[in-house]
């Protein structure tokens, strides 16, 4: 008798990380299904052992049948970025942690052998630090309501995994770059590249010497699927990064050489939310999982570049 291949199942399946890895697992020929609020029209078509459930539905008896045949859930959601509840950073229990918390119980009840992988944010979680490469041992100290809300659903997927047994995985990720990457209000990159594309001004937070730690989606993905794939290991955290300092000056450059145009800058002071300077030591995933970031980045703004030109053409 065959069996049905393992399923895989992706929480914000339709957004930015989601779309990039729903390509590796395509590539990979694996049986997954998405699940996100909508689905954007230049979504590709569904491709062998590809489902996709709407967010209404995986919160009633489909979802809870989704989850009994899952071996694996990979929780992308987020209803933030770092500046969204800047000014109120109490709404990220209500928005995002407690849906968060409620969701690992429930994959506890219906299938507490499903292994759980949480994306946290390698950015916020740890807080200013001083130190030239900050690995998983560093205290956590956030300064974002962003990065504590982070940290409590990190805690929240700890405590269901001592009190249920969940297997679990975290996995800190710095800040991604791809060519699904089009968001008109998040990440550098597109935000910069529409501003030359554009015209607009692109608006500077302080000088531009903020150190941050950028890689490739791609890399992100398939730090996921090794996560998924390691039996090894549970209950573990690990950095995702490429370990590379790049200031916010550095990256502005790389969008101006792929676009040919000069960014005109309107720039505005520094937030109290956004560290000076972090950078991730990945040496632990490395060792547990075999995992680096291989991708160069320039070749992530130029992925970019190129999407977000096409939309804005068509």
């Amino acid at each position: 008798m065959q069996q049905d291949p393992p399923m895989i199942v992706v929480l914000g399946g339709a957004g930015f990380i989601g779309r990039h890895l729903r390509d590796r697992l395509v590539s990979d020929g694996r049986a997954f299904t998405l699940v996100s609020p909508s689905y954007p029209v230049d979504m590709p078509r569904l491709a062998a052992f590809e489902q996709r459930m709407s967010a209404a539905d995986f919160e009633q008896e489909p979802g809870d049948d989704l989850l009994r045949g899952a071996t694996a859930v990979v929780h992308l959601i987020s209803r933030s970025v770092p500046a969204t509840f800047a000014h109120q950073p109490w709404r990220e229990m209500p928005e995002n942690v407690g849906p968060a918390a409620a969701l690992f119980a429930r994959c506890a009840r219906l299938n507490p052998q499903a292994k759980l992988i949480h994306t946290s944010s390698g950015g916020t979680v740890y807080g200013r630090s001083d130190r030239l490469l900050t690995d998983e041992g560093t205290p956590c100290e956030p300064i974002s309501g962003y990065g504590l809300g982070k940290l409590m659903i990190e805690e929240a997927l700890r405590f269901t995994g001592r009190t249920a047994g969940l297997p679990f995985a975290i996995l800190r990720v710095s800040n991604p770059v791809g060519h699904h990457q089009t968001s008109t209000d998040q990440g550098i990159v597109p935000i910069a590249v529409r501003a030359a594309l554009q015209g607009h001004a692109f608006r500077l937070l302080g000088d531009g010497s903020q150190i941050r730690d950028y890689l490739d989606a791609d890399d992100v993905a398939d730090a996921i699927v090794a996560c998924i794939d390691v039996t090894a290991h549970t209950g573990d955290v690990w950095n995702v990064g490429s370990g590379i300092g790049r200031s916010v000056l550095e990256v502005m450059a790389m969008v101006e050489q792929q676009t040919g145009r000069r960014l005109r800058i309107d720039q505005q002071p520094s937030r109290a939310v956004d560290v000076p300077r972090i950078v991730l030591d990945c040496r632990k995933i490395k060792h547990d999982l075999g995992w680096v970031a291989r991708r160069d980045l320039q070749t992530a703004v130029a992925s970019v570049f190129t999407a977000i030109q096409q939309r804005l053409v068509v």
